[in-house]
């Protein structure tokens, strides 16, 4: 772990050199060209330099003087009004505090006016809590407060607690839906795994020891829930949770982070150790080679053949970068007795169904199953996608490489999709009755029903239909079957299914899964719906139809564009098979 852990201060030390000239005079960060400039971007800039400092003590880099720099981007942060939100106050009083708890003796604040420290905490006392996943921000924002003398009441155990509480109304086993009151509710996606790990984060910063010790044993449980699910969520090649709001570049970093801070807090037990040491060697091996430019020494999120959501700037992703790959430093010289070439367990064919939520109304959860043979992981997911009618969360086998989905684009991936009414319906985002279990010839199948239909914006619509959803997977073959009835005669105006065609990057990371000659070999094997293939709809230079991996070639689209009439009494069916011809490239 020392080599790893001056291995990650290396790269955290070259991709910060080159991110510290972007910061401008007045403190706001410089995009980089086509991007756009957001203010908010100021925040992840403090955090960075505040980790930096407290991994290294120093306070200059180049010719930069961090503390200078970081105090342009507080002065910036403070005085933009519409950049003052709950996440940038958070990550500013986090950057602050890395750089002592004591004000005399704090670099940071004593390179600020005056002005600017009383509006700084004005603005970090007075700002709002949150119930849901957000909660974490202010907790974040309540132990800096107190331990920098802001506010002599400390308001962490309650805010802990309080959220802690609350998890269990709407995730009984432990996950967190970070969007309870977006779409139909239930987006257990790795933005809850980041929620607990800051709130642990935060607490071991907190300047009386013996409230982490009262507060840890908590955190942990809902943790280790998430601790189980990794290793079946992480790829032999090192790709991490592959479904939800945050795939790609933050999946690695999050899962990445989520193993470390275990492993130092004494959360993995001793027989496990050897597994999960080797997930972090994995996990940072595919973080390294997708997202680091070994040329230049920055972080590449954005280009010709992959994206991730606007939100995301590549200036953000290298800070980010910068942020955890201190913390793994200073967590990796705390764990000099495990050895970063420990062994994983050998991988075994199986599938099952997590489950996070289980109501009169709904259930939710994720289906797992590995092809040990194919070293491919399939995750299909069960799940809200906060009403944002995207691909992330939609049910279908996530694998990149595989099965891919565009980033913040809506498509019907492997689902059909019912127009009706001008509506769009879709089999995905919660289900009824969900079973699996063993099938012939070694396969595993996952079933669920829709008792009602809902639409690809999560509104439920009653009186219309209902489906029931079968997914097998056996060693060479994976097939899907959807069956719809309806219990009165019922217009459907076109029905549509999509399969997106992709590759891995060309240059980063063009390792690992993806299809070969051959491809998916899809075989419609019923059609009650009477759909036709369309010509292949070539996306490649769109940069609408870009996955968080790879560029997306082709679209294959099935459809039937004039009406069809469903009658009552009589089931609908779509089967399809895929017999994928994986190569590891």
């Amino acid at each position: 772990m020392q080599n790893f852990s001056q291995q990650c201060l290396d790269i955290a030390r070259t991709i910060l050199g080159h991110s510290l000239s972007s910061i401008s005079e007045d403190g706001h960060i410089i995009p980089v060209d086509g991007e756009p400039s957001s203010g908010a971007d100021a925040a992840h800039a403090i955090w960075a330099i505040g980790e930096y400092y407290r991994g290294t003590q120093e306070i200059w880099l180049h010719d930069f003087s961090l503390p200078k720099l970081a105090a342009q981007c507080m002065d910036f942060q403070t005085h933009a009004a519409d950049h003052t939100d709950d996440r940038s106050l958070s990550y500013s009083a986090l950057g602050l505090f890395c750089f002592g708890a004591t004000q005399s003796r704090n670099h940071l604040w004593q390179s600020l006016s005056p002005e600017a420290r009383e509006l700084f905490i004005k603005q970090l006392t007075h700002s709002p809590s949150h119930k849901d996943s957000h909660a974490a921000l202010a907790i974040a924002r309540a132990v800096v407060c107190f331990c920098m003398g802001f506010t002599s009441k400390d308001e962490t155990i309650h805010l802990v607690e309080s959220f802690l509480g609350s998890i269990s109304q709407t995730a009984p086993n432990g996950f967190i839906d970070h969007a309870p009151d977006e779409g139909i509710g239930g987006c257990y996606d790795i933005h809850g795994l980041w929620t607990l790990n800051l709130i642990q984060q935060v607490v071991q910063m907190h300047i009386h020891h013996d409230l982490a010790q009262h507060l840890l044993p908590s955190i942990r449980t809902h943790v280790e829930s998430y601790l189980r699910l990794l290793p079946e969520l992480i790829r032999s090649d090192g790709l991490a949770w592959t479904y939800g709001e945050h795939t790609g570049f933050y999946a690695q970093l999050l899962t990445l982070n989520a193993l470390m801070l275990a492993l130092a807090a004494g959360w993995i037990p001793h027989d496990r150790q050897s597994l999960y040491t080797h997930l972090v060697r994995r996990l940072f091996h595919c973080f390294f080679l997708h997202f680091v430019d070994q040329g230049h020494g920055s972080i590449v999120i954005r280009d010709l053949e992959r994206t991730l959501s606007p939100s995301f700037s590549t200036r953000r992703a290298n800070f980010d970068a910068v942020r955890y790959l201190c913390q793994w430093s200073m967590l990796a010289k705390k764990l000099l007795s495990l050895q970063l070439e420990s062994q994983d367990d050998e991988e075994k064919t199986g599938g099952r169904f997590i489950q996070f939520l289980h109501t009169p109304k709904k259930e939710q959860g994720v289906f797992i199953y590995c092809n040990a043979e194919q070293k491919a992981h399939y995750a299909l997911p069960l799940l809200s996608g906060c009403g944002k009618g995207s691909c992330e969360n939609l049910a279908f086998p996530h694998c990149p490489g595989i099965f891919d989905a565009p980033i913040d684009t809506y498509l019907p991936i492997l689902q059909p999709e019912l127009t009706i009414n001008g509506q769009l319906f879709i089999p995905s985002f919660y289900g009824k009755n969900c079973a699996t279990g063993m099938g012939s010839r070694h396969s595993f199948f996952f079933r669920y029903e829709q008792p009602e239909l809902i639409s690809h914006q999560e509104t439920i619509v009653s009186d219309l239909a209902h489906c029931r959803v079968t997914w097998i997977f056996s060693e060479d073959c994976i097939t899907s079957e959807f069956i719809y009835t309806v219990a009165n005669r019922l217009k459907v105006d076109q029905v549509r299914y999509v399969i997106a065609l992709s590759a891995p990057h060309s240059l980063y990371g063009a390792h690992g899964l993806m299809l070969g000659a051959e491809s998916l070999r899809a075989i419609v094997e019923k059609d009650d719906f009477g759909m036709a293939w369309k010509d292949l709809v070539t996306v490649h230079n769109d940069p609408q139809y870009r996955t968080a991996y790879g560029a997306i070639h082709f679209l294959q689209i099935l459809s039937r564009t004039n009406p069809i009439f469903l009658l009552p009494g009589k089931p609908y069916h779509l089967k399809i098979s895929f017999h994928p011809d994986i190569i590891h490239h």
